[in-house]
Parts: C-alpha cells; structure tokens; sequence
C-alpha cells in the first residue's frame, strides 16, 4: 500500500501530502469502527465520506476525489467515443 500512495503522491503532489500512506493505515480501522462492519452501498459511502471524512481525513478525501474524477472522466470518454 505505501508503494501506490507513494506513487499517487509523486504524481499529485500539490493536492496530497506526503503522509497519505500514514493517514490511510488510520482511516482502515476508523472505517470499521463507524459502520459496525455493515456494509454499505456506494452512494451511501459516498455521502458518508462529504460529509464526515473532508473533516477528519482530508488527504484521504483528496486521494479518493481524485480516483473517483479519474474513473468518471474515463467512463464519459468511452460513452461519447462509442457514440460518434
């Protein structure tokens, strides 16, 4: 895991800290600690993470931001590349 964060700073250096890597080991049991090990659909992940994880994660905010516009921007050039 430090590997890829590492990476993902290098590349996003300007939005996130060096200490994502740190700040991720953190956020895995603060995640099992808030949700009581229920599983959650996406949208409700999501909603959960605007409200509370900007406050108490913010470099972890911006590294998930940042892969989901990466996944968004993709799925929007295939659907137009597929109907042009």
């Amino acid at each position: 895991m430090r590997k890829y964060c590492n990476h993902l700073v290098s590349i996003y250096c300007d939005d996130l800290e060096n200490s994502l890597d740190c700040k991720l080991e953190q956020f895995i049991p603060f995640i099992k600690t808030s949700f009581n090990n229920v599983a959650l659909f996406p949208l409700d992940f999501l909603k959960w993470m605007v409200r509370k994880l900007n406050e108490v994660f913010p470099n972890v905010y911006v590294a998930f931001m940042v892969c989901i516009c990466i996944y968004v921007y993709a799925c929007m050039n295939v659907y137009t590349y597929s109907y042009s």
